[in-house]
């Protein structure tokens, strides 16, 4: 599924400071094919979820976004941004078999590069 597929299939907008994300699964395979067992899977993800920005609340990054020269406010992270945040953070919803979480914007950790594999 593309990128703008999902965003379009989102379940819901989050308000005020929330962030609708969708998580990425946590692999089953090694790029060479290889199974991994699943306890090894959950160490490997047991500090920080990955997901995929679908919805982003209409305060968020409020208290902290600045204005460039122009006055567009930057805030470096946007709706398709692959980032890092809390296991437990925010609020879990699965619909129609999909794992999506609603976090708040001061739940994020990281910004993941592009190309870069976690």
């Amino acid at each position: 599924m593309t990128l703008k597929e999902m965003i379009e299939k989102a379940p819901f907008e989050p308000l005020l400071y929330r962030i609708l994300v969708k998580i990425e699964g946590i692999k089953e395979k090694t790029d060479g094919g290889i199974l991994i067992p699943e306890g090894s899977r959950e160490y490997i993800n047991r500090q920080i979820e990955v997901g995929v920005i679908l919805k982003i609340g209409s305060l968020c990054f409020y208290d902290f976004a600045t204005k460039d020269k122009s006055g567009i406010e930057v805030i470096g992270i946007q709706v398709g941004d692959r980032i890092t945040f809390a296991k437990h953070a925010g609020e879990y919803c699965m619909v129609e078999g999909e794992d999506y979480r609603l976090i708040n914007d001061t739940d994020i950790t990281g910004k993941v590069k592009e190309g870069v594999k976690l």
